[in-house]
């Protein structure tokens, strides 16, 4: 079985994901990707994230590489 990798925050990165699903400006796909970057960070794993968040684990865990790659940038 396949583990996710690992999401750490920083304090900082989490307040501005916070805010990014919180915000009523954010695009809904935003807000969802940040969620999911949340999700992950509290070590939730791809395919309940998605049951969570209305996506499949392949798109889950697409997203979490790509803020474990890019950072922030990695979700816009």
């Amino acid at each position: 079985m396949r583990v996710a990798p690992k999401v750490e925050l920083t304090e900082e990165q989490r307040a501005q994901l916070t805010k990014l699903t919180r915000s009523g400006r954010t695009s809904v796909r935003q807000a969802q990707r940040a969620n999911i970057i949340l999700l992950a960070s509290q070590g939730w794993d791809n395919k309940d994230i998605g049951r969570q968040v209305g996506l499949g684990r392949v798109a889950v865990a697409r997203w979490r590489q790509r803020f474990i790659d890019l950072g922030l940038p990695g979700i816009e």
